[in-house]
């Protein structure tokens, strides 16, 4: 009785010594992504952008509603993604939008030091040679205001056009500039490059177009981008 109850004995501070053993291998949380942006990116499925990272996204359709829904996030996001610059320029002058947009980075910033920032560039548009036009000078406005800003990056959309003349089978043809189902899929992929390389993250490459099915277009990625199904980066 003695040795079996010495026995048990020892079994049980051999338990209790294991179960005190921190537990290895455990999951790193993942980095988590948070994309503030006007009507055109209602059609990101922000739970299919990648496995690597979590997202949330947020509509705000003016710059003031974006400034708001900055104020009010319950954490810092590991990357924040503005797509704010399409609305904007219908209503104010490009050096108007390019100030403001750099005020709502100062004011990030101050908000949340350790986050970086991606600028998505205006999408292109066909309603108008005027605001196509003007849409490229903000791009490159914008790029040349922020520059030295190490927390920024860009993240350019200039892909669904050619010659900047937006492609038809990117932008909705009932009014110009909202975006089509593929023009949504290569949004989502851009935004998808820029945050990879932000989290430094494998770069992906586009699987490879059979014939001259982009007629002559070096940007064309076939059907939803080119990027997997629905035009999504695959992990």
């Amino acid at each position: 009785m003695e040795i079996l109850s010495l026995k048990i004995h020892d079994s049980r501070d051999d338990r209790s010594e294991f179960q005190q053993v921190p537990t290895r291998n455990l999951r790193q949380r993942k980095p988590h992504v948070t994309i503030i942006g006007t009507s055109n990116i209602k059609g990101i499925q922000a739970e299919k952008l990648s496995n690597h990272f979590t997202t949330d996204k947020i509509t705000a359709l003016t710059f003031e509603e974006t400034t708001t829904e900055i104020k009010q996030l319950a954490q810092a996001p590991s990357v924040l993604v503005l797509h704010s610059l399409t609305n904007e320029l219908r209503t104010k002058e490009a050096k108007v939008s390019v100030e403001n947009m750099s005020t709502m980075v100062n004011f990030t910033q101050d908000e949340y030091p350790d986050t970086p920032i991606v600028i998505s560039l205006p999408t292109p548009r066909k309603d108008s040679d005027e605001l196509s036009f003007k849409g490229q000078m903000i791009s490159l406005m914008i790029k040349e205001r922020l520059r030295t800003n190490k927390n920024v990056s860009f993240c350019d959309n200039s892909n669904m056009s050619y010659k900047g003349e937006a492609l038809p089978r990117f932008i909705d043809d009932k009014d110009g500039f909202h975006l089509t189902p593929n023009g949504t899929a290569v949004l989502a992929s851009n935004i998808r490059d820029s945050i990879d390389n932000i989290l430094d993250l494998p770069k992906r490459v586009p699987r490879k177009q059979n014939g001259n099915r982009g007629r002559g277009n070096p940007y064309y990625r076939g059907r939803g981008g080119g990027r997997g199904r629905g035009g999504y980066r695959r992990d």
